[in-house]
């Protein structure tokens, strides 16, 4: 029997089943290996290149085997993101319907909408999470990553898990969350490899051959902080808001006499809520972070100013 209640004026079916349908819920079971399988791979690849490449330099140029990893770390990181962020950018504003899925779906009132249904968007759950199965096992044992990326894997992999495989997906959402997110990172690992290989006499060479490549640090640095800011709290904090509400509306749903639904997956809804909630309060405060950041550059060049004649 399935439960129904009214709410914004419409008449809506609750799911008498949590998970998708079986032929859904194995597509997203296998995009979900998929993605880590290839995703591990690439990383392999780029390892043994850069490994190939630093052995044929002399021995003082050469970089331990941890700068090594840590660099093959970033690049597949960089590429990664830059594919959610192209795929994202398709689907917010080349796709017929972009419009609902960018920022048409923020002035939705109906909550349902926020919570059930599109799950074309599926993809993206599925490899975000076979994208943080890889990643978080390769921070904690080889990049050292410190413990707010830890709690953003695990929040991330318990969040988009339930995007790839229930009827309670908060789908409507996924392409600017778990896609066009993402294109703030793309900077930022370009910065981290910049700063991380400062000292390598190759790449130190090709920048100060380019005055693009002598510059490109601090570019890097403003357009990260102008993508971050922008993307994920301004035009981010409306879809933010209509996933935590979904998933703690989807826990008193899950409630109602003839859901069917048991304490164990209402769990994962509350789950669900506080890693939201985390997340949120991790976007937060690196912001805090980079604001700090950016008042404390210009109070530098304040403080560099031309000196008063006595």
């Amino acid at each position: 029997m399935e439960a129904s209640l009214s709410m914004e004026d419409s008449t809506f079916q609750l799911p008498s089943e949590f998970f998708l349908p079986r032929n859904e819920f194995i597509s997203s079971l296998k995009a979900i290996a998929a993605s880590a399988i290839i995703i591990g791979i690439s990383h392999l690849i780029i390892l043994f290149t850069l490994t190939t490449r630093n052995n044929t330099k002399p021995k003082p140029n050469q970089r331990t085997t941890s700068q090594v990893f840590k660099a093959s770390y970033q690049i597949t990181h960089l590429l990664v993101n830059l594919y959610f962020g192209i795929y994202a950018i398709y689907i917010c504003f080349i796709n017929p319907h972009s419009h609902d899925v960018f920022y048409g779906n923020v002035l939705d009132k109906n909550t349902y909408r926020h919570i059930f249904g599109h799950e074309q968007y599926c993809i993206f759950g599925a490899v975000q999470v076979g994208y943080n199965l890889w990643s978080l096992p390769v921070g904690i044992l080889f990049a050292k990553e410190p413990p707010p990326m830890i709690a953003h894997h695990i929040s991330v992999i318990v969040i988009c898990t339930l995007t790839a495989t229930s009827h309670f997906g908060y789908r409507l959402h996924a392409p600017f969350l778990l896609g066009m997110f993402e294109i703030s990172s793309v900077p930022l690992s370009i910065m981290n490899f910049l700063k991380d290989h400062e000292h390598d006499e190759h790449l130190k060479s090709l920048i100060g051959k380019s005055p693009f490549l002598q510059g490109l640090g601090v570019q890097m640095k403003a357009i990260f902080a102008l993508l971050f800011l922008g993307i994920r709290i301004i035009l981010g904090t409306p879809h933010v808001y209509h996933t935590i509400r979904g998933a703690y509306t989807s826990m008193m749903l899950m409630g109602m006499e003839g859901c069917g639904m048991n304490f164990v997956l209402r769990g994962w809804i509350f789950m669900v809520l506080l890693g939201q909630v985390v997340l949120f309060l991790l976007q937060l405060y690196w912001a805090m972070l980079i604001l700090k950041g950016i008042f404390k550059m210009f109070n530098s060049k304040k403080g560099k100013g031309p000196e008063k004649r006595a």
